[in-house]
């Protein structure tokens, strides 16, 4: 009896050690203080790079934690924001060269703050001749605005084109206007000054009130006032310090069918260039490639004005059964 007394004994003394070193262990666990949380984040703390960019070579968006491997809070700030915001979007420079910016970072947890300094080179821009093209014209007026008109520019780059940067400007035959200079001038008025590749953006040709967009606050992402191009016959160009980057020459008889076919019964038509990733700023000239849109693209009030101000438009013909192009794609009621 005394045996198992002993025995017994022994057991919950085992166990009490047990217990008393697995709460102690706990305990020690749990006992990590904020400061070492954020000291042990900003040991590890990286920026991850797309496409085999580096710290020293940086030409497109990267990617900035927000969250630590403990549990820190993590923001950013930059200071050049204008080449890579606090969110790590990048704009390559042109004409200044490559461009040293510093980021740092601040670790949060409860009242600890630390912050870890960056240093990335943004590299220069060559060129973007022939990346940014215009992509869709919208010349009738109905109404009486010059706001009626519009062009779309498309990026058909791999990087971010930041307009106002660019000093981007449009000339006709009549008069011309720029980003950030008297008038006539040019304004952002969208939600962002940004290009990203693949995207496009709205441009309009006075007050976008009177435009007669559905939407105009989401739709449109630039106004140029005073400003009109010569609905029958006239020529665009877009440019920066460097040179024209795309011209758009509608006065030729090659477009003929287009301007006589864009005003039709009471509706207005926009001229698209079709597929534009295929092109660039000398086979965009080609009036073969462009055609005019039909009843499915209104985007308008008055249902009146026809257009893809937010989409890549589509060739449609406005009568299929009148023997007529009437939408200059070559092809006779398509």
């Amino acid at each position: 009896m005394k045996r198992v007394q002993h025995i017994l004994i022994l057991s919950f003394t085992l166990l009490f050690f047990i217990s008393a070193c697995s709460e102690s262990s706990d305990s020690t666990t749990g006992s990590i203080s904020d400061a070492e949380i954020v000291a042990s984040d900003a040991k590890v703390l990286t920026i991850t790079y797309e496409n085999g960019d580096s710290e020293s070579s940086v030409t497109t968006n990267i990617t900035l934690p927000t969250l630590g491997v403990n549990g820190s809070i993590i923001s950013w700030s930059s200071n050049n924001t204008v080449l890579i915001d606090n969110n790590g979007l990048v704009t390559q420079p042109i004409g200044d060269g490559n461009v040293q910016v510093a980021l740092t970072a601040t670790l949060t947890k409860g009242t600890v703050t630390q912050t870890v300094n960056f240093n990335l080179t943004v590299i220069e821009l060559n060129t973007i001749e022939g990346g940014v093209l215009i992509t869709e014209v919208h010349l009738p007026i109905l109404f009486g605005s010059t706001a009626e008109q519009w062009i779309k520019l498309y990026n058909n780059t791999d990087t971010n084109i930041n307009v106002e940067d660019l000093s981007l400007t449009l000339n006709s035959n009549s008069n011309s206007a720029s980003f950030g200079t008297a008038t006539p001038s040019c304004n952002v008025i969208g939600a962002s000054n940004i290009i990203q590749p693949g995207e496009s953006f709205v441009i309009v040709f006075g007050d976008s009130s009177a435009s007669d967009f559905t939407s105009p606050s989401t739709d449109i992402d630039a106004v140029c006032s005073p400003f009109q191009l010569q609905q029958t016959a006239d020529v665009i160009s877009i440019s920066i310090n460097s040179g024209i980057l795309d011209t758009l020459d509608f006065s030729t008889t090659d477009f003929e069918c287009h301007t006589t076919n864009q005003r039709y019964n009471n509706f207005t038509r926009s001229i698209i260039l079709r597929h534009p990733t295929d092109h660039n700023n000398s086979t965009n000239d080609n009036a073969s490639y462009w055609c005019l849109v039909g009843p499915s693209g209104v985007y308008s009030n008055s249902g009146r004005h026809l257009g893809y101000p937010t989409t890549e438009g589509i060739c449609e013909e406005n009568n299929v059964s009148d023997l007529i192009d009437d939408d200059c794609n070559g092809i006779i009621d398509d």
